[in-house]
C-alpha cells in the first residue's frame, strides 16, 4: 500500500510542475515514445595564445522526434575563443542547435578530452534549440 501511495505522490508532483510551468506561460514540451537524444561529437582543436594546440571533443545533442532532430545536429560546427590567464588558458566553446520544424527542443553540450563526454570533462551545459550554449573552462597550458 505504501508503494502505491509513493507513486501517486510522484505523479501528483510531476503534474503540479507541469501545471505551474503552463500557468507561468512556459512551454512544456511533450515527450513521446519516438523521442530520443541525437548527438554529434566533433573534434575541435583549440589554439592557445601561446600557440599550443589542444584537442577537445564537443558532444552536442538535441532531444526530440528522431526523424526531425537528427538533421539538426548533422552539420553543427562549434566555435571557440581562448585567452591567456596567468600561466593558463581560459577557453570558451560555443554551439547553437538551430530549431527545425517545431521549437523548444532541449539541447546539451559537453566538452571533454575524449569522445562522447569521456576522459576529462571540462564542462557541460544545457539549453533549448535556437539559443547559444557556452562552456568556459581553464586549460593548464599557456
Amino acid at each position: 500500500m505504501k508503494r502505491r501511495r509513493a507513486a501517486v505522490v510522484v505523479v501528483q508532483a510531476a503534474g503540479a510542475v507541469a501545471v505551474t510551468a503552463a500557468a507561468a506561460g512556459l512551454a512544456v514540451p511533450a515527450a513521446w515514445a519516438g523521442d530520443e537524444w541525437c548527438d554529434t561529437d566533433p573534434l575541435l582543436v583549440l589554439r592557445t595564445p601561446a600557440g599550443n594546440l589542444v584537442p577537445v571533443y564537443c558532444s552536442i545533442g538535441v532531444y526530440g522526434p528522431a526523424a526531425l532532430v537528427a538533421g539538426l545536429v548533422a552539420s553543427l560546427t562549434p566555435t571557440s575563443t581562448a585567452a591567456a590567464v596567468g600561466g593558463r588558458t581560459r577557453a570558451t566553446v560555443t554551439a547553437t542547435v538551430s530549431c527545425g520544424p517545431g521549437a523548444g527542443y532541449p539541447t546539451r553540450l559537453t566538452v571533454s578530452s575524449l569522445p562522447f563526454g569521456t576522459g576529462t570533462v571540462y564542462g557541460q551545459t544545457t539549453g533549448t534549440c535556437g539559443e547559444s550554449m557556452a562552456v568556459s573552462f581553464f586549460l593548464a597550458v599557456p
